[in-house]
């Protein structure tokens, strides 16, 4: 692990000395209105996600200042500010930020190699790490890659009905892939609406405001495997 983590670092030192040959774009003013976004363009009227952005949060609604002022600081810490090409937060105040990386080679593996590396180092730093903003020291900062709203509601979908399951049975009976199947005892649980259509016996999954987002299970199906009432399984889930 130590070996592993002393080559992160010198290659964090790396990327910052080839970074200094490229000056980074000047800091651009974020919009001031809701509707501010870092999308580039769209396709067919839906936004272009720019998934080699990264996305640090955790705030409880600290001040945009505040947390463009930390993130900044985040990024000095790991020793990879040359990195840091431009910082969006579209309201006054906010929970996360999103980070545009500042890349130096137009390769996409290797672009893609700063960025998870970019990552790793955050979330080390963000281990231990307490928040310099006042009002925010116990807030729990994470860090992640840019994720479309289907992608993070697919994934907690996956995460949610998974650590659900764990609470009634072995893990080893449980089986998760990333691309949207789950399966309990070698049966698939979790569908999507567009491949297969809910029935009475399915319970539609939200998101965190309380929209469906079009994935759901089959109660009576979690309820045979899990040994637990359809009703039990409802009501589990709604809590």
């Amino acid at each position: 692990m130590a070996a592993r983590l002393d080559n992160m670092e010198a290659e964090v030192r790396d990327l910052r000395t080839r970074s200094r040959s490229v000056s980074p774009a000047p800091h651009r003013a974020v919009e001031q209105s809701p509707r501010g976004s870092t999308v580039a363009s769209t396709l067919g009227g839906k936004p272009v996600i720019d998934d080699l952005q990264i996305v640090i949060g955790g705030w409880d609604e600290a001040r945009r200042s505040d947390a463009e002022r930390e993130v900044r600081l985040l990024f000095d810490k790991i020793d990879a500010a040359p990195l840091l090409h431009n910082i969006t937060i579209p309201f006054v105040r906010t929970k996360f930020a999103r980070v545009e990386l500042l890349f130096t080679n137009s390769n996409l593996g290797e672009r893609r190699r700063i960025q998870n590396l970019t990552i790793q180092a955050l979330k080390e730093k963000l281990e231990d790490y307490v928040s310099c903003i006042p009002g925010q020291e116990r807030a729990k900062l994470w860090v992640t890659r840019n994720r479309s709203k289907d992608e993070r509601e697919k994934i907690r979908a996956l995460v949610s009905i998974r650590n659900w399951a764990k609470k009634h049975l072995s893990e080893v009976f449980i089986d998760l892939d990333w691309s949207g199947r789950l399966w309990i005892r070698s049966e698939q649980v979790l569908f999507w609406h567009r491949y297969r259509e809910p029935n009475d016996n399915s319970m539609m999954l939200t998101n965190v405001a309380g929209d469906e987002t079009g994935w759901f299970v089959d109660v009576s199906q979690l309820g045979r495997l899990l040994s637990l009432s359809p009703d039990q399984v409802r009501n589990e889930l709604q809590d």
